[in-house]
């Protein structure tokens, strides 16, 4: 009981340690929201294998958006939100038990739709590790 009791005291102070009074109308200042624009793929993949597809910036293989998940021999289109910073992409292609393709990048304006036609054996195919 008594551990329960210092436990919400604590929960109770420290949710408003390192702030002003909740209530007199003044809010902390945020930071702008990042413009983030959608974008649309139209994606088939011809292969036996399930693959997942990533959107990535052109000049760097940090950070990447997931697009979605294709079955083997199917076609989909998908919708991906990006920040307006990452103009120049590539598409990272992760093959469920199979290789990682990176496609040659392209440059994307406001409400471009991409087609995507994956390769049939990425094995095979340039771009492919």
């Amino acid at each position: 009981m008594l551990r329960t009791g210092i436990l919400l005291a604590v929960l109770a102070f420290g949710g408003c340690a390192g702030s002003s009074n909740p209530f007199d109308g003044s809010a902390r200042p945020q930071a702008a929201p990042q413009t983030r624009e959608t974008f649309s793929v139209l994606a088939f993949n011809p292969s036996f294998y399930d693959v997942t597809i990533f959107v990535v910036n052109a000049y760097s293989r940090g950070a990447r958006v997931r697009v979605g998940r294709l079955g083997s021999s199917e076609e989909r289109a998908f919708d991906f939100r990006m920040s307006t910073a990452t103009r120049e992409v590539r598409f990272e292609l992760e093959y469920f038990s199979g290789p990682v393709c990176l496609t040659d990048s392209i440059i994307l304006t406001k409400g471009d739709v991409v087609q995507l036609i994956l390769p049939g054996e990425p094995r095979n195919e340039r771009g492919c590790r």
